[in-house]
């Protein structure tokens, strides 16, 4: 069972980036957004654009550094 976590969690960490760092910087989506959501909620989701970012880079080292050894 941990094991199996172990194997996913580098996927996991590059998909949670992957998604927040598109979410958070295309500008159609952006504007959805700003119609869509109220103020607060909206700052509270654009505040995880940085850990998005860092996510995507880490998850991708990690994750290819998993599929090479």
């Amino acid at each position: 069972m941990i094991q199996d976590l172990d194997f996913y969690f580098p996927y996991l960490v590059l998909f949670y980036g992957l998604v927040m760092t598109v979410v958070t910087h295309l500008p159609r989506l952006q504007e959805q957004a700003e119609r869509t959501f109220n103020h607060e909620l909206l700052q509270r989701f654009y505040s995880h654009r940085l850990l998005g970012v860092c996510c995507l880079f880490v998850g991708g080292l990690w994750s290819l550094q998993r599929l090479f050894v």
